[in-house]
Formats: structure tokens, C-alpha cells, sequence
């Protein structure tokens, strides 16, 4: 429960660039996913699994605290 009530408590400078690198990365990668030459089919699924991965890994190291 204490998890929850973490979340508005300041985040320490390590874990938000982390996030921050993970929400980078992942729209990064998108980028580079829809240039590629792979069916457009399978690129939609990779850039949506990308966006989930970097939207949740940016809201999981909020839930850190010093």
C-alpha cells in the first residue's frame, strides 16, 4: 500500500534520469523501427510494444524514493 502513496514524493535525480533515458530510448528506437524496411504490420506492433515499454518504464521509476 505505502507503494501508491509513494508516487507524489519526490523522485531522486538517479531514478528520473532513468526513467527519462528509458522514454528517450524507446521513442528513439520507434523512430528508427518505422524507417525500417520491415512489413508495416509488424513495425505497428514493435513501435506500440516500444511505446508501452518506455510510458511504463518512466512511470514505475516514479514509484522510487530515497
Amino acid at each position: 500500500m505505502s507503494l501508491i502513496y509513494n508516487y507524489k514524493t519526490p523522485v531522486p535525480i538517479k531514478w528520473r534520469k532513468i526513467g527519462d533515458s528509458i522514454l528517450l530510448a524507446s521513442s528513439g528506437l520507434s523512430t528508427v523501427v518505422m524507417g525500417s524496411p520491415i512489413p508495416d504490420h509488424i513495425s505497428i506492433w514493435i513501435v506500440f510494444g516500444l511505446n508501452i515499454f518506455g510510458i511504463a518504464g518512466k512511470i514505475i521509476t516514479n514509484f522510487f524514493t530515497s
